[in-house]
């Protein structure tokens, strides 16, 4: 209903300054803080956001100066009052303010079960060419009971190393593989 107050966060990253939001049929206005990456938008009066129904708005911001890690962020709202409204807290489903980078950076495994090998399979997809030689950094595989291993040439990289304590895979792409921009390659 009108007057509720709609609060986008994790909009980290932009280069936009602190700005107000022009109001709309939507809402009556509001405001971006680049600090904390919040956007808040207040219902205009009569205004809803039905039950049954999508309903799409857009705001502008600056992808960032160089590349990062794409944001997800979500959505609350609170009513007039400052109490939590019908809808609680939620991520979006999508990523947005990654700027020059990965596009697409998906990963599946082949099996959940402990100590079990595990085939892991990536798909990439970049905004800009990557070229051969290029070695690829994926962090954050961190409690494998894979030891330090050195990775032997496979489709489309000529080697690369996995280091157990970092949880950090490296693969450097073969002479005359690059990665061209908005294609999708799988790998694993």
């Amino acid at each position: 209903p009108g007057g509720t107050r709609l609060s986008i966060t994790g909009l980290t990253g932009t280069t936009s300054a602190d700005h107000s939001v022009a109001p709309t049929a939507l809402y009556t206005g509001g405001s971006f803080t680049r600090d904390s990456g919040v956007l808040v938008l207040d219902l205009a009066p009569g205004a809803s956001i039905p039950s049954s129904s999508s309903t799409s708005f857009s705001v502008s911001l600056d992808n960032p100066a160089s590349g990062q890690y794409a944001v997800a962020p979500s959505i609350s709202a609170l009513n007039a009052a400052g109490t939590d409204v019908w809808l609680p807290a939620k991520e979006f489903s999508g990523s947005v303010l990654g700027g020059t980078g990965w596009r697409l950076a998906t990963v599946a495994e082949s099996t959940q079960v402990n100590r079990a090998q595990n085939q892991l399979s990536y798909v990439i997809d970049t905004t800009h060419a990557v070229p051969s030689g290029s070695t690829i950094v994926i962090a954050g595989m961190t409690g494998s009971t894979t030891p330090d291993t050195e990775i032997p040439a496979g489709s489309g990289y000529s080697g690369g190393s996995f280091t157990q304590d970092t949880g950090v895979l490296r693969l450097t792409l073969a002479e005359g593989v690059s990665l061209p921009a908005g294609q999708e390659i799988p790998f694993g």
